[in-house]
């Protein structure tokens, strides 16, 4: 039996979001009802981000209130291409980190644009996920308004939201989804997802692990860095720590 809401936190890196859509591809997958198949219709558009079944959420806002100009809407238009750039690499790739410029938090309208899709029954037996990624990137009237859907459980629904840092959430929140911890990845799984997916040497993979803090995310960014540098600068810093010590 799930719950009405999920609260997903933990290090950013560790398969928050990566989670969030195998649940959904699993609970409407055509063939099985323990594992998702990635290769029934529902799983193929789940996993695409482009299906009724899945609602994503994310930060979209502004940074700023000008008035709109030919300019703003050349760049609202620009935009609009960066975010659907970036929602196909999320597709591709669960642990990319959606990074859209001047985005930084998700406004009241996305939560109002959510409201109106919750007021839309299911059929067919199908589970519908909203999926909030950094939900504490909600501003305060965005939570407010958000915290009145969590009050109404809606039918054949499950709210899933993912969290680097909860402590931002609003107590009422957080107390109405059953929170579920992701712990520090460990350098093994690090290195083998690195030389799997990324297909690293092993060598190059375990020492980027060793240097990630157990995120895979962090672990990733530094896969285009000279490695050789990296590990002298880790020398020296290390040699300068004990050099202090004494």
């Amino acid at each position: 039996k799930l719950p009405n809401a999920y609260l997903f936190m933990g290090l950013e890196g560790t398969g928050k979001d990566a989670m969030a859509i195998e649940i959904a591809k699993t609970l409407n997958c055509e063939r099985s009802k323990t594992e998702a198949c990635d290769e029934c219709t529902n799983c193929k558009a789940i996993g695409s981000l482009a299906s009724p079944l899945l609602y994503f959420v994310f930060a979209l806002a502004k940074d700023s209130k000008k008035e709109e100009t030919v300019s703003d809407d050349e760049d609202e238009v620009s935009k609009i291409d960066v975010i659907r750039e970036q929602i196909e690499f999320k597709a591709k790739d669960p642990y990319h980190d959606i990074q859209i410029p001047k985005a930084l938090t998700i406004n009241i309208k996305q939560i109002r644009d959510l409201r109106l899709v919750l007021s839309r029954s299911m059929t067919g037996g199908k589970k519908r996920v909203v999926f909030i990624s950094e939900a504490d990137t909600m501003r305060r009237e965005a939570q407010n308004a958000f915290l009145k859907s969590l009050e109404e459980p809606h039918d054949n629904t499950l709210i899933i939201l993912t969290s680097s840092n909860p402590s931002r959430l609003y107590p009422t929140i957080l107390s109405r989804c059953q929170d579920i911890r992701f712990d520090m990845l460990a350098p093994l799984e690090i290195s083998e997802a690195l030389t799997e997916r990324d297909d690293l040497d092993r060598p190059q993979a375990e020492f980027l692990a060793r240097l990630s803090g157990g995120s895979f995310t962090a672990a990733r960014s530094m896969v285009n860095e000279d490695v050789a540098a990296l590990r002298a600068q880790v020398v020296q810093l290390l040699r300068m720590g004990l050099t202090r010590s004494r």
